[in-house]
């Protein structure tokens, strides 16, 4: 995967768990898409923020196969279609469309949209969930098997892509997305003078210990720790076990 902004964003928030980086100090963190620019929050504890490429979007029609989904999983038809340098197709939703609840089966789309579905929706009525304290001003899912996601959680690169349209929708510097997936979560968009979509966002601490290799049967190496000051990963002994699949688990 080229771009994986939620993952850029959970590694900066990482760091600053380790105390490896402090708020307000700027870090550049290299992708397969180049560097990007991440900032702890000075003024929120556990939030950070990430700078990602907008990218452009390209009216299409949303074509038989993919209408015919639509339909079919939420009764509606799209206001609009685009394509995207992504490769990623983004379709608008009515806002009385069932998106939020809807079972959205990957194994049924189309070929054609594999490559990375967005669907969206407004979210300016009733009481939308927040994001750092601000109202959601739309939702997406996501849904990519063709990159071995069914659906993703929650997707920088989508909110960094459709951003820029709901910015000049709304007429704002800012907008919020929220991602209504098993998992939810969101994020605030900004237009900062870059030219990139700068995405801010809070996390969690799900896991955080040591991965002890010497208590796995035929081990000959010292146990490792998950976190900065980790000794290097050895190759192991001649032990007949295959040790790549732990280390990539380790930094």
């Amino acid at each position: 995967v080229k771009l994986c902004g939620h993952a850029t964003l959970a590694a900066t928030l990482a760091l600053a768990h380790w105390e490896l980086l402090s708020p307000g100090r700027r870090l550049s963190l290299h992708s397969r898409s180049g560097p990007l620019a991440v900032e702890l929050d000075p003024q929120q504890h556990g939030a950070a923020s990430i700078e990602l490429p907008a990218g452009e979007l390209h009216a299409v029609p949303p074509g038989p196969d993919l209408l015919a989904y639509l339909i079919r999983h939420l009764g509606v038809e799209p206001e609009a279609c685009w394509h995207s340098e992504l490769n990623y197709r983004v379709v608008l939703l009515p806002q009385d469309a069932p998106l939020a609840a809807a079972p959205l089966p990957a194994a049924d789309l189309p070929p054609d949209v594999h490559a990375g579905l967005v669907l969206m929706q407004s979210l300016t009525c009733g009481s939308p969930p927040t994001v750092l304290g601000r109202p959601c001003d739309y939702q997406l899912r996501f849904l990519a098997p063709g990159l071995g996601i069914p659906e993703d959680p929650v997707t920088g690169s989508a909110h960094a892509l459709v951003a820029p349209w709901w910015l000049r929708r709304l007429g704002r510097n800012a907008v919020v997305g929220w991602q209504c997936s098993h998992r939810p979560g969101g994020m605030v968009c900004e237009s900062p003078s870059s030219g990139m979509i700068r995405l801010c966002g809070a996390g969690h601490l799900l896991w955080d210990g040591t991965l002890r290799l010497e208590s796995w049967p035929g081990a000959e190496r010292p146990s490792a720790t998950c976190g900065p000051g980790s000794p290097p990963m050895q190759a192991p002994a001649a032990s007949g076990l295959d040790w790549s699949a732990w280390g990539s688990l380790l930094p």
